[in-house]
C-alpha cells in the first residue's frame, strides 16, 4: 500500500506546472548606459553572431540559437537586423551578444527539487556606435527553469530562448520602441 501511494504521489507531483524559482537578476535586467552615450534614431542594427563565453562545448549549438531567436524577435518587432557581412548597408548601432553562463539541467533534479536541475542562462549584450566605435550600453539578462517535472521536457532549449528574447526587448526598449504585442516575455 505505501509502495502504490508513493507512486501516485510522484505522479501526481510530475503534474505540477513549472514553476520558475528566483535568483539575484532573473525578474529585472541590469543596464549601463554609457556617460555621453546618444544614437541615432534608427531601425537599423547590425547584429555579430552571439559567442559562447561559459568556456564549455555543448551538444546545442547555443550561439545559433541565441542569434536566431534575438534576429527573429528584433525582426517581428520591426528593426532590420543586417549581418556584419553586410554592415556597408547602415549606420546603424552594432549589437554584440556573448552567453556568459549556460546550464542545462535536467529534468530529474528539476522533478525532484526545487532549483536542483535548474536550466538557467545568463546572456551579455553589448550595443555599440559603429561609426565612432564607442561602447553606447551593456545589458545583462538572465532566466531559469528550476521546476516543472515532465513539463520541464526541453528546458535546455526554452531557458536559451527566453533569454535571448528578454535581450531583444530590453534593446527595443532602451531604444524606446514598444513591441508590437504587449505580451509577456517569460
Amino acid at each position: 500500500m505505501l509502495m502504490r501511494s508513493a507512486i501516485i504521489l510522484a505522479s501526481l507531483i510530475s503534474l505540477i506546472p513549472p514553476i520558475d524559482g528566483c535568483f539575484a537578476g532573473e525578474e529585472e535586467p541590469i543596464i549601463w548606459i554609457s556617460d555621453g552615450a546618444s544614437w541615432k534614431s534608427s531601425r537599423d542594427f547590425v547584429l555579430h553572431p552571439a559567442a559562447n563565453d561559459t568556456g564549455n562545448t555543448y551538444q546545442l549549438d547555443i550561439s545559433g540559437m541565441v542569434t536566431n531567436t534575438i534576429r527573429s524577435d528584433l525582426t517581428s518587432l520591426g528593426f532590420n537586423v543586417f549581418d556584419p557581412r553586410d554592415a556597408g548597408q547602415t549606420s546603424g548601432p552594432s549589437i554584440h551578444v556573448s552567453i556568459v553562463f549556460y546550464q542545462p539541467g535536467n529534468i530529474g533534479g528539476r522533478w525532484l527539487s526545487l532549483g536542483g536541475g535548474a536550466a538557467i542562462c545568463i546572456i551579455r549584450t553589448k550595443l555599440f556606435d559603429r561609426e565612432l566605435e564607442d561602447q553606447l550600453a551593456d545589458i545583462i539578462v538572465a532566466d531559469q527553469i528550476a521546476s516543472g517535472g515532465l513539463f520541464s521536457v526541453g528546458a535546455e532549449k526554452t531557458v536559451l530562448e527566453r533569454t535571448a528574447l528578454k535581450v531583444a526587448r530590453e534593446l527595443a526598449r532602451l531604444l524606446h520602441v514598444e513591441p508590437k504585442t504587449r505580451e509577456a516575455v517569460k
